[in-house]
């Protein structure tokens, strides 16, 4: 096989090795370029490459990458990726061509591997110079391990037998850094240079341009100083790029004389590109060495099920091939804490270190590798070993961040190597990658078997209808199924005022379950913030949770609390689920996602139970209220109806105290018609609207429950709150009219108005409303009736009376002739009689009866027929002072005193002054005859204004015995007589005078009034 042959080999081997389309070696020949060597340059490649070859902006780039001797890159156009493939790159060759390979971006170790392909290129002037060489050359370095150190040395000792030297070393440059390769020489028995950063070596920046450095003394940190000799360094490029230099400390004799320096120049541009092969190689080889180890490695790992012995193969075979004492991983725990997981070798794993205390931990913190060759010279990090020299520790990475630290430790001083480091991370590259695997798939398996013990405790409640059932069942089948200390399952009432349903199970339960039963609520910390924010709460270290509250009996470490949702209702917090461990961290995220699939199963079997437990009560309650209906409707007396509504409701609700409220609007207050409670009966007892609350409810018409009377915002200051604690009220409406109060209470402690027992006494409100509309109507109706009944008999009565009157007028009249006759007669006699005569006192008393006689006929008259009234205005102060001065003497012969209170500046009236005065008159007589053995008798004016208009009062009041009620229906009728007085006609005579001046009479007595008997006239003001 030619040469030719031997390259295309080479470009189809390596082109294999780093996934390349094509690669073809292409010359500069007269302006052109030609493709002399290819490799996977098909027909269709060959005709879309050979128009980029021909056009000025391609031969320009592939010039100013051979005149640069620098690799580069470019994109080929759209339509061509499918054929050529994404990107062209270039490797240039001394002046000599370009290597052209299609391929996606390349990784460091591909284009080592090009760029040593590029090398043996074949050489039209000379084709087998080179090219045995590099073959020969490349062949020895597959096979002898230590290749590149030997083609060093060979370069040093033959430079050093150029020039008359003490001694010379050769150097590489590695990135910002030289590496030393070989050094020969006596005096370096007691100095070695070793490995610096191009910083401390800055003198030899001309090095870069391909100018010697000449130097008086040695440039390398700490290196000999001796007397005599310059040192020289010669650099070694490829083309442009700085491969290395050679540098030599000549002997104190020795110049560098010109041919010494075109020796040494010489020299080194002859050996460049063999030691950059050699390079080359030595990377490809470690390459190969690194994909061989991750082979391995990665073999070893996926022929593991879990996550420990997928570590435990990765880390015994690292120790093996890096020679190092102790191979493992530190993984980060919840704690903030590192644990070694697949130690190698196997034995007692070292305690917990905390993340900021070690270097794993400054790893994972910086995700940057640390390689130290004596740890205890790093503080303020120490060592898992006294024994531990060396430590390299490389980030496990993956797309989520640093999970995990790989790490490497040795007894020997500087044990690990640069390239010890590349391979470790490239390793923990595919480690991380397996383990993210590994994990995800127990994460998998671990997150199945919670959801089947997820659908156990669902399949165990599902078919419940009772809540408490639900909750008890549900608490059990978590703790069991989990394995969970505490489980806790509560579900409150719509406010979250009070647990409804309580569910407590678990190892810890008897300990836990009297102190939560026992504790207040709503309850405080965790679980009131998952009740009010609606969003479950995980805490792995209760200690560090402010929101943590204990529970005498059980401490916990860790505690898990996720809500339970209403499906009605908007989807409302109604309860929760808490589970608690002692262990710290013992909660993940995956138990909180068991739990919210727990929790919102329940919430839909809790609601189906609601549902069942709703219709069962709705039954109930119409029945109820059936029942309640028939029996208040059977009865239209009013306080019969009104005691069997309380005995009724009392008996359906099983309360101990039940009142009913009828509101009174024109007093303002709401009087207890009916009730039945602890204390006794409390009925007609009258409260303000507003108070209390009954009247709260009277005057908005809305239902109220109130858990806690002490604590209700509208009890009063001083207010009793012993007799009841647990009140619920509802209005009764007919017609959007507040027609009483239905109050409810006990004074339980630990009673509570569920919203049922609410929604049961609103369903009967509207019932018990009609019921007593109707026993009101029929009160009305009744009274009615009696009034129709006494205005018949008053009609009837009224009818005799006026007959009476007309016969008592034909009697006046007819006894008014003869009256006339027999006083005429009588006092002519008494005129004829002589004066001592005994006839006279005879005609006397004859005279008197008879005038008697024409005086009553005459009040009857005036009774029946009042003569047309002679009003003119008056005072009524004065017309008072009047009447008083007739009856004074007669007060005083009684034994009454007379207390007098006239206001000044008194309104005129408009009256009939006679007529006033005869009224004065008659009042007056009618109460001093009440007051047979004196008293007191009260007479005061006043002004008082109304509706009606402007009147003078005048009150006449006494302290004397008080007209019976029956006597005072009766005291205006014209021939009533008191029984005792015999003065009741005055009264009535006064009564018709009063209507006839447009006045107004009223009468009141001693149970409504502070003295005996009122009587009030008032008189129209001007």
């Amino acid at each position: 096989m030619d040469a030719k042959g031997r390259f295309r080999e080479q470009l189809r081997r390596v082109g294999r090795l780093t996934a390349a389309k094509w690669a073809a070696w292409v010359v500069p020949s007269r302006g052109q370029w030609q493709i002399e060597v290819a490799w996977g340059l098909t027909a269709q490649r060959r005709a879309v490459l050979t128009p980029y070859l021909e056009t000025e902006r391609w031969r320009a780039w592939l010039s100013g990458a051979l005149v640069q001797g620098r690799r580069r890159s470019r994109a080929v156009l759209k339509g061509d990726v499918d054929v050529l493939g994404p990107r062209i790159h270039a490797f240039p060759l001394e002046q000599r061509g370009v290597l052209l390979v299609g391929a996606e971006a390349l990784d460091a170790a591909a284009r080592q591997m090009w760029r040593v392909v590029a090398l043996g290129a074949p050489e039209k002037a000379s084709p087998d110079a080179a090219e045995p060489i590099c073959e020969q050359f490349i062949s020895r370095l597959s096979e002898s391990k230590g290749q590149v150190a030997q083609v060093a040395e060979a370069v040093v000792e033959t430079a050093r037998e150029k020039a008359p030297s003490l001694y010379a070393y050769l150097a590489v440059l590695e990135g910002r850094s030289w590496r030393v390769l070989a050094a020969d020489g006596a005096l370096l028995e007691k100095w070695v240079p070793q490995s610096t950063t191009c910083e401390h070596l800055s003198v030899l920046e001309p090095l870069r341009e391909g100018s010697l450095v000449v130097l008086e003394d040695e440039p390398w940190p700490q290196g000999p100083q001796l007397v005599g000799g310059l040192w020289v360094g010669i650099p070694l490029r490829q083309g442009r790029r700085l491969i290395g230099f050679l540098g030599i400390r000549l002997k104190p004799q020795a110049s560098l004389s010109p041919a010494l320096e075109r020796t040494l120049t010489t020299f080194a541009h002859r050996v460049v590109w063999l030691l950059e092969q050699a390079l080359a190689f030595e990377q490809t080889t470690e390459h190969l060495r690194r994909k061989a180890v991750l082979n391995d490695v990665l073999l070893a790992m996926l022929s593991s099920d879990d996550v420990e012995e997928a570590v435990q193969s990765a880390t015994r075979y690292l120790r093996r091939v890096l020679q190092a004492d102790v191979a493992m991983v530190m993984l980060p725990t919840a704690d903030g804490v590192l644990e070694p997981v697949g130690m190698c070798p196997a034995g007692p794993l070292p305690a917990p270190v905390p993340i900021d205390a070690s270097l794993c931990g400054h790893t994972l913190q910086t995700g940057q590798a640390v390689r130290v060759g004596d740890v205890h010279q790093v503080t303020p990090y120490f060592p898992f070993s006294e024994d531990i020299c060396s430590e390299l520790c490389v980030p496990l990475k993956s797309k989520t961040g640093v999970i995990g630290v790989l790490n490497l430790e040795s007894t020997r001083p500087d044990a690990f190597t640069e390239e010890d480091q590349r391979l470790l991370m490239a390793v923990a590259g595919h480690l991380a990658l397996m383990l993210e695997v590994l994990r995800l798939r127990e994460e998998t398996a671990a997150r199945a078997q919670r959801m089947e013990l997820v659908h156990q405790v669902i399949k165990e409640v599902i078919g419940l209808l009772d809540a408490q059932q639900v909750v008890e069942v549900a608490a059990r089948r978590i703790a069991a199924y989990f394995g969970y200390e505490i489980a806790m399952v509560v579900v409150a009432d719509e406010q979250l005022k009070r647990p409804l349903f309580y569910g407590v199970a678990g190892v810890k339960a008897e300990q836990f379950a009297p102190a939560a039963e026992a504790a207040t609520w709503p309850p405080d910390g965790v679980i009131a913030h998952v009740l009010k924010s609606g969003r479950s709460r995980l805490v792995v270290d209760t200690e560090a949770e402010p929101l943590y509250r204990s529970v005498p009996g059980f401490e916990a470490g860790s505690e898990l609390c996720v809500p339970l949702f209403s499906h009605e209702g908007g989807g409302t917090v109604v309860g929760f689920i808490n589970i608690e461990r002692a262990r710290k961290y013992a909660f993940t995220e995956e138990d909180k996602m068991a739990m919210e699939a727990i929790a919102g199963a329940l919430s839909a079997v809790l609601s189906s139970a609601f549902r069942y437990q709703q219709l069962e009560s709705t039954i109930r309650h119409l029945e109820a209220t059936r029942q309640t209906a028939l029996d208040i409707i059977s009865d239209l007396e009013m306080e019969t109806l009104l005691q069997r509504i309380v005995k009724r409701v009392k008996h359906l609700l099983r309360v101990r105290g039940v009142e009913i409220g009828l509101v009174d609007r024109e007093k303002g207050e709401l009087r207890i018609a009916a009730a039945e409670t602890p204390q006794g009966e409390c009925d007609h007892v009258s409260m303000p609207l507003g108070r209390g609350i009954g009247g709260w409810v009277a005057v908005r018409g809305q239902t109220l429950v109130v858990d806690d009377y002490a604590r209700w915002s509208g009890r009063e200051e001083g207010q009793n709150t012993g007799v009841f604690r647990a009140a619920a009220s509802v209005p009764l409406k007919f017609a959007d009219e507040v027609l009483g109060v239905l109050t409810v209470y006990d004074d339980d402690p630990a009673r509570q108005f569920a919203p049922d027992e609410v929604r049961l006494l609103e369903a009967l409100a509207p019932q018990i409303a009609v019921a007593l509309r109707n026993a009101r109507l029929y009160r009305e109706l009744s009274d009615q009736m009696a009034r129709q009944r006494r205005a018949e008999e008053e009609l009837m009565k009224a009818g005799r009376l006026a007959a009476m009157g007309e016969t008592a007028i034909s009697i006046a009249h007819k006894l008014n002739a003869p009256l006339t006759t027999v006083l005429g007669f009588a006092e002519l006699l008494l005129e004829d009689a002589p004066p001592e005569s005994a006839a006279r006192e005879d005609l006397r008393i004859i005279l008197r009866e008879a005038r008697r006689a024409r005086d009553a006929v005459q009040e009857l008259l005036d009774f029946a027929r009042y003569p047309e009234p002679y009003q003119i205005v008056a005072d009524a102060n004065t017309l008072l002072k009047e009447t008083l001065s007739l009856v004074s003497q007669y007060m005083a012969s009684r034994g009454v005193a007379l207390h007098l209170s006239l206001q000044d500046d008194l309104p005129f009236v408009v009256v009939d002054p006679g007529e006033v005065k005869y009224v004065f008159l008659n009042l007056i007589h009618t109460l001093l005859q009440t007051m047979p053995h004196g008293g007191r008798l009260y007479i005061t004016t006043s002004v008082e204004e109304d509706d009606t208009g402007r009147w003078v009062v005048v009150r006449v009041a006494d302290t004397g015995e008080a007209i019976k009620p029956e006597q005072m229906e009766k005291l205006f009728e014209p021939f009533y007589v008191a029984p005792k007085d015999r003065q009741g006609r005055r009264t009535a005579m006064s009564y018709g005078v009063v209507q006839e001046d447009r006045s107004t009479f009223t009468v009141g007595d001693a149970e409504r009034e502070p003295l005996g008997n009122v009587f009030a006239v008032y008189l129209p003001a001007m």
